[in-house]
């Protein structure tokens, strides 16, 4: 069984992104920041980041005893972006003072394997539930800028646990469309911090612990053949 042919995944802080064994997703965010009011001047900041990302998911599921299933998924995800701040300051009784900073997100590699067993239970010859328990190893990143064009990189890597519960919806014998929410967890690991100024020059490295946790929503359509 490949359990996401085509779909959609939601995230919590990742909005809603196209989601399949490959793929490619365009992110573009513009933020006006609240005003900051000085001694006889106003300045206003506009910041738009753009990022793509471009990933490989193959997930695949075997049925070696009725309604048990083992299987796992393999992802490699690679995000990269650039952005672009200004921000114009005005004091009383002069003009208008625009000033411009442009700068590259640094490229975040995510990684994840996780072997998972489930089990099938078949309501109707349409509609079952599949739950499945994953335990494997997660190591990503993400990375953001703030107003001036500094980078942060915050990395994390972990053995981490699945959770998920796919309802399925049999449409003929081969193709069904699947619902599934899912939990993701680690108890330890270890992170990175890595911190840039806007014209690329290192400020901070430092290393330490770290944990992850993501709940998510994945919908879409899967496949199942007999070998």
């Amino acid at each position: 069984m490949i359990d996401q042919v085509s779909g959609f995944r939601g995230r919590i802080g990742g909005g809603v992104n196209y989601y399949g064994p490959v793929g490619l997703a365009y992110n573009s965010f513009t933020t006006s920041l609240t005003p900051q009011v000085g001694s006889g001047s106003i300045s206003n900041t506009d910041q738009t980041t753009h990022s793509t990302s471009l990933w490989l998911a193959p997930s695949i599921d075997y049925f070696f005893a009725p309604n048990v299933s083992i299987g796992a998924l393999l992802s490699v995800d690679a995000t990269f972006g650039s952005g672009q701040s200004t921000t114009t300051t005005t004091a009383v009784g002069s003009a208008p003072q625009t000033s411009t900073v442009n700068f590259n997100l640094p490229t975040t590699v995510s990684f994840t394997l996780m072997p998972r067993i489930g089990y099938f239970f078949r309501f109707t010859d349409r509609i079952s539930l599949w739950p499945r328990v994953g335990i494997g190893y997660f190591s990503g990143s993400q990375a953001v800028a703030d107003s001036q064009g500094n980078t942060s990189k915050q990395g994390v890597s972990a053995f981490i646990t699945t959770i998920d519960a796919g309802f399925i919806y049999q449409i003929t014998d081969n193709v069904f469309f699947r619902v599934a929410p899912a939990v993701t967890f680690s108890m330890s690991g270890s992170g990175s911090l890595e911190q840039q100024n806007a014209a690329g020059a290192a400020t901070l490295n430092a290393s330490g612990s770290g944990s992850a946790f993501q709940f998510e929503i994945t919908s879409g359509f899967g496949a199942n053949f007999s070998l």
